[in-house]
């Protein structure tokens, strides 16, 4: 791997360009710059050395600017890669119109996978195509901390339908604010296949979609600007809201829902199974969901 000594950020203070020194990089990481002085010009080749390599606990730490790319994660099977921005707003990974890939597509046998991103924001220009597509099998985690998601339409961005036992995280670290705005979610996990999502401190400006009997969905300091369209979930632990706020209406075909009270609902409620609005105290222990720890 190429030592590349001091990385300088670019910071504007006081209306003058100035550079900080950020650290030295050691052997579990790989730096990006598009300008050719790291290990790799793209995204897609460090993340494909991590696959053909043998270390775990990788991170590829992004120079800061803006990716054209599809970041394509096929039967991968490492247990623990970063990928990480330069700070707050400094790093953007867009989609390429070309093809009309998802940013982030994770297919095949994911054996025990482990993805973190952080502070990246990902913005798809095709419309009608998702942020990320995750169509894999095996046991998936990804992790999004303090990253946001724009796209050319309202549309789907997240199709989670991962293998059993997976999990998909997404969350902000300011508590009790919502730092990061989203379009719109659609969540559906794998026929027979548990799952659970933690949503946390976020946004989402559409709609928030969840339809799968075996899933267990999270959600702390959400706001949902368009409905929340439960067609399936768990049937003892389906979804659990705290502090949230839904613009639009709220429609439960099939499952079971937790409302604390300190969630609310503009629209009108459209509930086809009795007493599936509760309040239950205390929280389960799982619940908490802002300040993900990566």
């Amino acid at each position: 791997m190429k030592r590349i000594g001091f990385i300088d950020a670019l910071r504007i203070r006081g209306g003058t360009l100035k550079t900080r020194p950020l650290r030295w990089l050691d052997q579990q990481t790989i730096y990006v710059d598009p300008g050719g002085t790291g290990d790799y010009t793209t995204i897609q080749a460090a993340i494909d050395a991590v696959k053909a390599g043998s270390l775990v606990g990788r991170v590829i730490l992004l120079a800061p600017g803006t990716y054209i790319e599809n970041l394509s994660f096929s039967a991968f099977a490492i247990a623990g890669l970063t990928i990480k921005g330069s700070g707050q707003g400094l790093t953007k990974i867009q989609g390429s119109v070309v093809g009309a890939a998802a940013v982030v597509n994770i297919t095949g046998l994911c054996t025990n996978m482990v993805l973190n991103f952080e502070n990246i924001e990902f913005e798809q220009l095709s419309p009608a195509t998702n942020i990320l597509a995750c169509n894999a099998t095996g046991v998936v985690t990804a992790n999004f901390k303090d990253c946001k998601f724009t796209a050319q339409a309202n549309t789907d961005l997240i199709n989670w339908i991962p293998g059993a036992n997976s999990t998909l995280r997404i969350g902000g670290s300011f508590r009790g604010k919502r730092e990061y705005c989203l379009c719109a979610i659609t969540i559906a996990a794998t026929a027979g296949a548990t799952q659970v999502v933690y949503l946390g401190d976020i946004e989402v400006a559409g709609a928030l979609t969840l339809n799968d009997a075996d899933l267990t969905v999270i959600m702390d300091n959400v706001k949902v600007g368009g409905n929340l369209v439960v067609t399936a979930v768990n049937a003892t632990n389906g979804l659990e809201l705290k502090g949230c706020y839904i613009v639009g209406s709220v429609t439960v075909t099939a499952g079971q829902a937790w409302w604390y009270p300190d969630s609310r609902a503009d629209g009108v409620y459209v509930v086809a199974m009795p007493n599936i609005w509760r309040v239950r105290e205390p929280r389960q222990t799982y619940s908490t969901v802002g300040n993900i720890a990566l």
